[in-house]
Formats: structure tokens, sequence, C-alpha cells
């Protein structure tokens, strides 16, 4: 591990981590590029060590399914839940939008769109309450849908998400 003093702010530091020559075509690639991304930025910033574990144990306990929440902000009815996924190539990270109902508690998710994790923060900040549609599903349940307006900005919805009953919000990064 070698911190280099090629930078900025913390963030900008390069952090070499070594690996075996055979790397990444090695049966532990995934847990050699997880512990290296750790350790690399616990040598960045050994102040936020505690924090750094919270973050690779959420990762490491919720993998794909982690949503990042980015913007939750309370409307007169409804708080609004903005997410994101962060995937790994090949896959395409997700962006999750919820209401839930302040009375009953009641939670309904419209159904992701991908999105580049990059602009998330940006897309996130654009979505509101007027973006999102409560009406019943052919099946008589309520459910949320993404109005007209964001159906024709974004026709990337995705139709068969893999759904979490009780998705795990990493709140690392909340913005308000």
């Amino acid at each position: 591990m070698k911190v280099t003093v090629e930078s900025g702010d913390w963030w900008q530091r390069y952090t070499y981590v070594g690996v075996d020559k055979e790397f990444p075509a090695t049966k532990d690639a995934a847990e050699i590029a997880m512990r290296g991304t750790a350790d690399a930025l616990k040598s960045i910033r050994p102040d936020a060590c505690e924090l750094i574990d919270r973050a690779d144990n959420a990762v490491r306990k919720h993998g794909a399914d982690l949503r990042f929440l980015i913007r939750a902000k309370s409307y007169k009815k409804y708080t609004l839940k903005v997410a994101t996924t962060i995937a790994t190539h090949p896959d395409s990270s997700l962006l999750y939008v919820s209401l839930t109902d302040r009375h009953s508690g009641e939670i309904f998710e419209a159904e992701p769109i991908f999105c580049f994790y990059q602009t998330a923060f940006h897309d996130a900040m654009a979505i509101g309450i007027r973006d999102i549609e409560v009406g019943l599903s052919s099946n008589g349940e309520r459910k949320a849908n993404w109005s007209n307006d964001i159906q024709r900005a974004a026709p990337s919805v995705v139709q068969d998400a893999k759904r979490v009953s009780d998705p795990f919000y990493s709140k690392l990064v909340l913005r308000q």
C-alpha cells in the first residue's frame, strides 16, 4: 500500500494497492478488490476508519441491493426518498423513488429507472413529488408510478427489477 503526495483535496489522492500478477484472474478477486479499496481509504483517511469499516460492512452485507439514500424530503402527505445503487460493470445503476404515507406509514415505490451513478445527485435533486403518481394497480393494490413526463423523458424504466421488501439505505451520502 502506498499513498502518494499527488493530491489537492483528500479525495484526489492516489493510493497504489499491490496485487499478484495473476489478478484479476484469481478466485478471490472480488474480495481482494474490496479489501484493497477499504485499506486504501483507511490509509488516506486514518481518522475515518470507523466510518470506512461501517461502509465496508454495509456493502458486504447488502451487495448489489444496497441503496445510497441521496435525498429525503417531507411533503404534506408523503415523504419522498430518492436512492441509487452503484452497480459493478457490466450492470447498470438504478435510481429508486419511494413515497411513504406520513399518516399510515405505507410505502409506495415506483419501478426503478436506469441511471448513471455519476449523475445521480443531480437527478435526485430534479425529482419531486409531482413526478410520482399513486394509483391502483390491475389487481387493486395501491402503487406508485412515474408521471407521464418522467416516462417520456426516461423511457428506461426497469419493469422486472428485483424487489426488496425492506431496502437498506446507506445514509453515508444523504443530501437534503
